[in-house]
C-alpha cells in the first residue's frame, strides 16, 4: 500500500506544479494539429497480472486529447502461486502441467474506457519527450473461468488415467488433495463455462510520448488502476476473496496518427 500512496502523491505533485502553466500555452500547437486522430495498441504489466489494449484518440483542443479504450486484463489473487507436480508416471501419456493450488477460477476483466490526456510538462518541448497526465474510467465486464485440475485415477500395469475436474463443494476433498494432483488441465478447459461479473474501473497515471511530433505513437505509461465489481469474485478456495482489485501498472503503446 505504501507504493500506491507514493504514486498518488507523485502524480498530484507533478499535476499541481505543471498543469496550470501548461494550459496557459494552449495555443502553442504541441499536439501538432496536423494529426487530429490516432489508433494504437499496447500491453501492460500489472502488479497482479497483465493487460492488452487498443485505443482510439482524438484531439479536442491544442492542450486536450480524448481517447476511447478497450482492454482485456487478467486479475490475479495475491495468493496465487504456480507450482509443478511432484509426480511423473510413465503410464500417463501426457506430461504434467504447472498448476496453482487452491485456485477456483481464473478471472479476467474487459474494460471499456473514456479518458482524457493533458500536457503537464513545459520541459517536454526541449527534451523531445511529451509528459502527460491521463485519467480514464468506465464500465467493466468481469469474466470468471473455472480452473480445472488433472486428478490421478487408478490404473493398471500399462496405463493410468487422469480426470479433469473443477472445484465444487462435492469434490472439495479431491480438488484440494495435493498428493492426488497431476497438474492443470490447460487454459482452454472451461472456456464454455464463463460467469459474468459487472463492475466499473478507473486509471490515472503519467504518459511519456517519444513521438509527439511524428506520425507515429510511441509511448510509455505508468500509473495506478482499480476495478470494482458488484459482488465478490471467487478466485481462491481457502483464501479471502474480494470484489475489488487495486494495482500498479507499466505499459507500452505503439500506433499511427493521421
Amino acid at each position: 500500500m505504501r507504493h500506491l500512496f507514493l504514486l498518488i502523491a507523485l502524480t498530484a505533485l507533478v499535476f499541481t506544479n505543471g498543469f496550470g502553466q501548461s494550459l496557459e500555452k494552449s495555443g502553442d500547437d504541441r499536439y501538432g494539429l496536423l494529426y487530429e486522430e490516432d489508433l494504437s495498441f499496447g500491453a501492460r504489466l500489472n502488479t497482479n497480472g497483465w493487460s492488452i489494449f487498443g485505443t482510439y484518440g482524438k484531439v479536442v483542443s491544442a492542450s486536450k486529447y480524448r481517447f476511447y479504450q478497450v482492454e482485456l486484463t487478467e486479475l490475479r489473487h495475491p495468493k496465487e502461486v504456480k507450482q509443478s507436480s511432484e509426480f511423473f508416471d510413465p503410464r500417463i501419456l501426457s506430461s504434467p502441467k504447472p498448476f496453482i493450488y487452491g485456485k477456483q477460477n481464473s478471472f479476467f476483466a474487459l474494460n471499456f474506457s473514456v479518458g482524457r490526456r493533458v500536457i503537464i510538462g513545459e520541459k517536454a518541448e526541449r527534451s523531445g519527450v511529451e509528459v502527460n497526465w491521463i485519467y480514464q474510467g468506465g464500465p467493466t465486464l468481469g469474466l470468471a473461468k473455472p480452473y480445472y485440475l488433472e486428478i490421478l485415477q487408478d490404473g493398471n500395469d500399462r496405463f493410468r488415467l487422469t480426470e479433469s475436474i473443477s472445484y465444487s463443494e462435492e469434490n472439495r476433498a479431491d480438488f484440494l488433495d495435493l498428493s492426488n494432483i497431476y497438474g492443470s488441465s490447460g487454459f482452454t478447459k472451461g472456456l464454455g463455462e464463463l460467469r459474468f461479473y459487472p463492475g466499473v474501473h478507473s486509471k490515472t497515471g503519467l504518459n511519456f510520448d517519444w513521438a509527439n511530433y511524428s506520425e507515429f505513437v510511441t509511448a510509455l505509461e505508468v500509473g495506478l488502476a482499480a476495478n470494482l465489481f458488484l459482488r465478490t469474485v471467487p478466485i481462491m478456495v481457502d483464501a479471502p476473496n474480494r470484489p475489488y482489485f487495486i494495482y500498479l501498472y507499466l505499459g507500452i503503446q505503439f500506433g499511427k496518427k493521421w
